[in-house]
C-alpha cells in the first residue's frame, strides 16, 4: 500500500484556490428603473396607456403599458440626459415630455403622467 503525504506547500495552493473562488465582485450599476402612475384629471388610473421613452442622444428606446393600477415600469434604462417621454391613451390623446434625465437612484424630474379627456363636439346629422 502506497501512502501519499501532503506537503504544506500544496495546502497553501488549495487554500489560495478556495480564496480566489469565494471572492465577490461588486460593481456600480449603469442602469435605472422608472416606475410611475398614469391617471386622468380625476385621479383615476388609466389601464393600458402606452409609454415610450427615447434618448435623443443615443437612440435608446423602451416602452411599457400601464397595469390595472395605472402603473408602468421601465427597467434597464441607461443613465443619461435628454430623454423624450410620450404617453398615449385611446380617447385621451398623446402627451409628450422633453428634456428629462435619468440618474442613479434619483428620478426626481420624471413626473406621473396626467391625461385630460379631450373635448368632443358632436354635430347633429339631418
Amino acid at each position: 500500500m502506497i501512502s501519499k503525504t501532503t506537503t504544506p506547500k500544496a495546502g497553501l495552493w488549495v487554500f489560495a484556490l478556495l480564496l480566489m473562488l469565494s471572492t465577490r465582485v461588486y460593481s456600480q450599476a449603469t442602469n435605472a428603473s422608472i416606475s410611475r402612475k398614469v391617471t386622468d384629471q380625476l385621479g383615476e388610473p388609466l389601464i393600458g396607456a402606452a409609454i415610450l421613452v427615447k434618448n435623443e442622444l443615443t437612440g435608446f428606446t423602451a416602452s411599457a403599458v400601464t397595469n390595472l393600477s395605472g402603473v408602468y415600469i421601465l427597467n434597464q434604462v441607461p443613465l443619461a440626459t435628454d430623454y423624450l417621454g410620450t404617453c398615449t391613451y385611446m380617447g385621451y390623446g398623446t402627451k409628450v415630455f422633453i428634456g428629462y434625465s435619468v440618474n442613479q437612484g434619483i428620478i426626481s424630474n420624471w413626473i406621473s403622467y396626467w391625461l385630460r379627456i379631450p373635448s368632443l363636439w358632436m354635430k347633429s346629422v339631418s
